[in-house]
């Protein structure tokens, strides 16, 4: 289960955002205005479920300065207690040497 958005960098509408200590629960609403990255974390979550980041490569951050595009999302394995961390690079989706 998804639990927490670390970090997402260079992504659509996020530069540089951080979750801080939200956590998702089992029923999560993500509900915003117009151009606030709804979107964006929609396609994050679905390259991560096909492991196919061409969705989230053309989701640029405008003005584009180049800067590599990365995301971390922890998750919380069913029936473990410790989270796993997924990170998003330019190869794809790595979970960190797990």
């Amino acid at each position: 289960m998804l639990k927490r958005v670390n970090k997402i960098s260079n992504i659509g509408r996020f530069k540089g955002a951080s979750c801080g200590s939200a956590e998702f629960d089992r029923i999560s609403i993500i509900f915003g205005r117009n151009t606030y990255g709804k979107s964006t974390l929609s396609d994050l979550f679905s390259s991560l479920k096909s492991n196919d980041i061409s969705a989230v490569e053309t989701r640029r951050t405008i003005p584009d300065d180049k800067c590599p595009q990365e995301a971390k999302l922890s998750f919380l394995p069913k029936d473990q207690s410790s989270q796993v961390t997924l990170t998003l690079g330019h190869n794809g989706w790595n979970d960190n040497g797990r």
